[in-house]
């Protein structure tokens, strides 16, 4: 098995950031950032990891166990803008579509579940692999031969994927030290206090040498006397850390229940072909046409047939004069569909490229967007160039 397990949040976070100098809406005003980015991200991941098996974790809306004990626990981060959390529910109707297992827990943050997750998928005697695909420097712990941690690209820097010696080398002590490194130097994205005047490369030393916190603790007075007051004046502050930073499956805290959801049960995670008939008046009401053109790809799937009638005959009208003969052989109340064919969806970020005329069934032609063309449309005796009549004053 190849499972990968998301941090549905963050995912949903970085998407929703990623856009925010060029916010992406639909022609009828819903915010599609967080929803585009997180589809976008999804199917990359199913090209480059080719899951059998995936999860998504959700932070609980209640206070976690850390909140209790520790006050002031992410209370530095502020309320997520409101299109991000109108456009949350896009995002979990899309994982529902793709058949994506998704779960929260009360007193629980998605990171607990995918700790819970990993481990178990990992014991399983069929999995190959485990990917968390997360930006969490905690979740680093978990990395093993078996587990490793993808994190997504960001702006211009690459995705990382680190296995052990990919952690080793990213943060300078092992995958069972990240608790103790944390506890160390802090994490300012969780509001985790850490020691004051440790830095990392202080943390690192002090790792490499004496291996854990509480080695670390116990050997004070070999220190260099500046160094062992910050560590004292910090103690409890670096234990309360180390408790907060340290993910463990819910069965090693007895005095926590241990919820279904962190269960791994390979029938619940099974990658499954998506759900067509709900995923694309989904993604045709969001505007994700292309994206539903690589979805369909991806798994082998055909569009749904057009409602419209095929093109035999189809022409290329590149001058003005072509232009002229082909709307004056039109009947002057002839109805006449049109198409327009842009550089972008978005309509405040498309430019025309041409336009698709068709008068009768079965027949067409294209106009290469030219200001000539707009003329002849323009001086047209068909409805295209007529104006509206003026009405008779009383």
């Amino acid at each position: 098995m190849q499972v990968v397990l998301l941090d549905g949040m963050g995912l949903a976070y970085r998407a929703y950031f990623a856009f925010a100098d060029r916010p992406l809406r639909t022609s009828q005003g819903i915010p599609t950032a967080a929803p585009f980015g997180f589809l976008s991200t999804l199917l990359d991941l199913y090209e480059e990891l080719k899951p059998t098996h995936w999860g998504l974790a959700w932070d609980s809306a209640e206070p976690t166990f850390r909140h209790e004990e520790l006050a002031g626990y992410k209370a530095h981060r502020s309320e997520p803008p409101e299109e991000l959390l109108e456009s949350l529910p896009y995002v979990r109707q899309l994982a529902q579509a793709l058949h994506l297992y998704q779960a929260e827990v009360p007193g629980y943050e998605a990171d607990d579940l995918l700790a819970g997750w990993a481990l178990q998928a990992a014991a399983h005697p069929e999995t190959e692999r485990v990917w968390i695909v997360s930006a969490d420097k905690d979740l680093a712990q978990l990395v093993s031969e078996k587990i490793h941690l993808y994190r997504p690209a960001r702006g211009k820097a690459p995705a990382e994927k680190l296995d052990p010696a990919g952690v080793k080398a990213k943060f300078g002590v092992e995958p069972h030290q990240i608790p103790d490194y944390l506890a160390l130097v802090g994490d300012s994205s969780d509001n985790l206090p850490g020691v004051k005047g440790i830095g990392e490369k202080t943390a690192v030393q002090l790792l490499q040498k004496y291996g854990s916190l509480e080695a670390i603790y116990q050997n004070l007075a070999l220190l260099p006397k500046n160094l062992a007051q910050k560590l004292e004046a910090g103690r409890d502050l670096a234990w309360a850390t180390y408790a907060l930073a340290r993910l463990l499956p819910s069965a090693d805290k007895p005095s926590r229940p241990h919820p279904e959801s962190h269960r791994f049960l390979p029938s619940l995670f099974a990658v499954q072909p998506p759900d067509w008939e709900t995923l694309l008046p989904l993604l045709e009401k969001l505007e994700f046409r292309r994206l539903r053109e690589r979805l369909q790809k991806l798994w082998n799937a055909d569009p749904q047939p057009s409602p419209s009638v095929s093109v035999s005959s189809y022409r290329l009208i590149e001058k003005p004069e072509e232009l002229s003969a082909y709307l004056r052989s039109l009947p002057p109340e002839a109805p006449v569909a049109f198409d327009t064919e842009t550089t972008h969806l978005h309509p405040m970020h498309a430019e025309l490229v041409g336009l698709a005329l068709c008068a009768e069934p079965g027949q067409a032609v294209f106009l290469p967007h030219h200001p000539h063309h707009l003329a002849c449309v323009e001086r047209s005796p068909t409805p295209l160039g007529r104006k509206p009549p003026k009405k008779n004053r009383p």
